[in-house]
């Protein structure tokens, strides 16, 4: 068996580890109040919002947080349809409440028991002014159905800082 130390521990050491709790708990205690600071929901806020049922006859989620993104800025997702029931349905187009998204595919037929992935491009015309942004979605069969319905949620910021990635820094 080694023989145990009898020296103390670094008053150094001790210091460190001592300024780092006390930042740590400095530091979620300022982000509990972050969303409400400037008048903007926080995320946690948003929350209870996205347990709403799916409207429609295909399945998606009720209500999308797409978190923050600064002015001007630009985000692609990707969301997904599922057809649950034991027809063949038709999605001739979208109805978008706010200008800003682009969606692809913009009409197509799903089969029953598929999922068919839909493409969300939120540009920088949707990101131009702070806040918290919302897009309600509905996709519309060629008989005026409502196929599905979902709403995107967006905080916009003023300050918010974006690093380049690697990927970003690596030419073609």
């Amino acid at each position: 068996m080694p023989p145990r130390s009898t020296c103390p521990r670094n008053r150094q050491e001790r210091y460190i580890r001592i300024v780092s709790i006390l930042t740590f708990v400095a530091f979620v205690a300022i982000g509990q109040g972050c969303g409400e600071s400037d008048g903007t929901r926080g995320v946690e806020d948003l929350k209870p919002e996205r347990a709403a049922k799916p409207e429609g006859i295909l399945m998606v989620v009720r209500k999308l947080d797409l978190g923050t993104l600064p002015l001007n800025g630009r985000m692609e997702l990707l969301v997904s349809a599922k057809n649950q029931t034991n027809r063949s349905i038709t999605v001739s187009g979208y109805d978008v409440v706010r200008p800003g998204l682009l969606l692809e595919p913009g009409s197509f037929s799903i089969e029953p028991g598929e999922s068919v992935p839909i493409t969300i491009d939120v540009t920088a015309d949707a990101t131009r002014s702070p806040g918290v942004h919302e897009w309600d979605i509905t996709a519309k069969t060629p008989a005026g159905e409502v196929a599905f319905r979902t709403t995107l949620v967006l905080i916009v910021k003023d300050d918010v800082v974006v690093r380049k990635s690697e990927a970003d820094s690596r030419e073609p």
